[in-house]
């Protein structure tokens, strides 16, 4: 299973963006957002779903892009640790059951 979890990490690095995304493409559109947005929450409306990217920008030069791959990936990482924890676990229990009815 190490072999998923360095999957993982590559994937994460190969597919990362390099440049941060824009949110607006003008000043003119930020600031239409930003008005609706606050005088919304006065206003007692509803408020735009904020369009902000979850994943800032890749590093291009290495380690640091490595290592901004491993921060994506953790999420991923530690599930994939509690499942292989888990299926030896379960790996076990069956092991020593099937020992237990061989005696």
């Amino acid at each position: 299973m190490q072999r998923v979890g360095v999957a993982f990490i590559e994937r994460t690095a190969a597919f990362g963006r390099l440049e941060q995304r824009k949110l607006f493409r003008t000043i003119k559109d930020e600031t239409a957002f930003m008005a609706l947005y606050y005088l919304g929450a006065v206003l007692g409306k509803t408020q735009p779903k904020c369009a902000l990217d979850p994943l800032p920008a890749m590093p291009i030069e290495e380690p640091a892009r490595t290592t901004e791959a491993i921060r994506h990936a953790l999420p991923d990482l530690l599930r994939l640790n509690r499942y292989e924890r888990r299926a030896a676990a379960r790996r076990d229990r069956a092991i020593r059951r099937l020992m237990q009815g061989e005696d």
